[in-house]
């Protein structure tokens, strides 16, 4: 009776393997480090501490997470990006509604930030390389927002149109994604009045804003 034999592989074919086998998966990845992107769907949540209010004085921290959707690789439309996530750690100078969301005339004026907003993001296999895009925020502006035909009511919102100075990682655009059309804006979910009442109590203040609708657009 013929018996077979075991076949062991010594510890330097594994790792030659090991190594094969990611230097593949690697290849079949695309890399996106100077592509363009469009997401028509952003939604989350934005943090303060302390709480934003009418005349409010204090330095503000300013956490946001949430979650980028209908995302489209503008350079390579094969791609197929999944939704995304991200989030953010900015400091501003103070926590008065009235600056932090341009609640009062002239409505434009914009708001310094400091810190970064990073995306993490997921796509189809085989995959995209870098994942992460890092964006150096330096601004905010609040603007009007006005909802367009067929929406119940007259509703009056406000939007928050984020500015950078740079991208970083995936997604540059070949000019650090500050090419002309950029821009990440996200409208707030709770109307003016909700917004105004809110920031006018002495406790709790306006602590949480929803983001219900938005877009990013680096290019």
């Amino acid at each position: 009776m013929i018996r077979s034999k075991p076949v062991v592989l010594g510890a330097a074919a594994m790792v030659s393997l090991s190594v094969f086998a990611a230097a593949n998966s690697a290849m079949a990845q695309t890399n996106v480090a100077n592509h363009h992107i469009k997401c028509d769907t952003l939604y989350g949540t934005m943090k303060s501490n302390p709480g934003l209010r009418f005349g409010g004085m204090s330095p503000v921290a300013v956490s946001v997470r949430g979650t980028l959707d209908g995302c489209a690789d503008q350079d390579d439309l094969t791609l197929t990006i999944l939704p995304s996530k991200f989030s953010a750690k900015l400091a501003g100078p103070a926590n008065d509604c009235s600056v932090f969301l341009n609640l009062v005339p002239p409505y434009s004026a914009p708001l310094p930030l400091t810190g970064n907003l990073v995306v993490k993001w997921k796509a189809a296999a085989p995959g995209i390389t870098p994942t992460t895009s890092i964006l150096a925020v330096t601004s905010s502006t609040g603007s009007d927002y006005l909802p367009g035909f067929g929406f119940p009511g007259p509703g009056h919102y406000f939007q928050l149109s984020i500015g950078w100075s740079g991208v970083t990682g995936a997604f540059t655009g070949f000019d650090a994604g500050t090419g002309s059309g950029s821009s990440i804006v996200a409208v707030i979910s709770s109307d003016v009045l909700a917004l105004s009442n809110a920031c006018g109590s002495p406790s709790p203040s306006l602590r949480i804003i929803n983001l219900g609708l938005g877009r990013l657009d680096l290019r």
